[in-house]
């Protein structure tokens, strides 16, 4: 799971190593998800993305983060 987007090619050297096979790209970006998408290797079986809002609203209802 990438947090943040300014890491992507960090993400990518990693992925490159580690036989991953699923990837979640956390932003609220539809453009910067797909740019990243593609710098992804090809092989993975999923890549989804995930709103880093939806992340931080669950956190917060969940008690684990005071606003």
């Amino acid at each position: 799971m990438l947090f943040d987007e300014e890491r992507i090619n960090e993400f990518v050297r990693v992925l490159a190593e580690s036989g991953v096979t699923h990837v979640w790209l956390v932003t609220n970006s539809h453009s910067a998800f797909t740019e990243m998408r593609l710098r992804l290797p090809d092989d993975l079986t999923e890549v989804r993305q995930l709103y880093a809002d939806y992340l931080r609203n669950f956190t917060l209802h969940s008690g684990l983060l005071r606003p």
